[in-house]
């Protein structure tokens, strides 16, 4: 069995993940940086891009968004995390982070990078910042047996430092596994912190961290579908 964990950058190499997917041939795939509608970086006539990736792909799954913009023409655009599998789904779910709001709509004008990385840095070492949500899926293998996939995006923090929201949010994942039935668990994600930080070392003590023993395929020095790519 293959999982592949991907942050899509809104989508900007749309094409490339489809690409790289199709040759990698994975059973499960978690996402993060997924939009909807007009606001992603992909080509602007593909509105649905976690449609086109569904349907490029023949693979089922799920997006989960957590914040919208909405633009001056009432068009809505929506940000999440999203999962895709071809093994049978048995149970699904999402689940918040207790102390924020389980979904935020922002207009146009709001400039979310300027604001929160350029201008205000220091708020990231020490306050919640941002809504988020994790995705939970109990799925059947080709063998028959079970097993759980969470997938999640813990808060951007200047330098991948450790914050109160990230420590949070860890602990939500945490809590949700404790109160399920235990099953061989997958969590995936673009945690945006270090292997040292107190977040991982909590998260050990349920789980088997990998990240270490891994290769990025993604690097095209490694992986053949980027070997004729140019280096800009």
């Amino acid at each position: 069995m293959k999982v592949i964990q991907l942050n899509t950058w809104h989508f900007k190499y749309l094409k490339e993940i489809i690409d790289f997917l199709k040759y990698e041939k994975p059973d499960v795939i978690n996402l993060q940086e997924v939009r909807s509608g007009r606001f992603n970086y992909c080509d602007p006539s593909i509105k649905e891009p976690f449609e086109e990736l569904k349907t490029k792909l023949n693979m089922k799954g799920l997006f989960a968004p957590f914040s919208g913009l909405r633009s001056s023409d009432g068009t809505l655009s929506q940000s999440g995390n999203a999962f895709l599998t071809n093994l049978e789904i048995v149970d699904h779910g999402v689940f918040f982070e207790p102390s924020l709001p389980n979904y935020t709509e922002y207009t146009e004008d709001h400039d979310f990078i300027k604001t929160t990385i350029l201008n205000e840095k220091s708020k990231y070492y020490n306050v919640f910042e941002e809504p988020n949500n994790c995705i939970w899926t109990v799925l059947k293998n080709k063998q028959g047996n079970y097993f759980r996939n969470l997938v999640s995006h813990f808060t951007v923090s200047y330098g991948c430092n450790e914050t109160l929201q990230t420590i949070q949010q860890s602990r939500t994942v945490l809590n949700f596994l404790n109160n399920v039935k235990d099953l061989p668990t997958v969590f995936a994600g673009d945690l945006n912190i270090h292997d040292q930080s107190a977040s991982v070392a909590m998260l050990s003590k349920k789980m088997k961290m990998v990240n270490k023993a891994s290769n990025n395929s993604l690097n095209k020095l490694i992986h053949p579908i980027f070997k004729n790519q140019p280096d800009t």
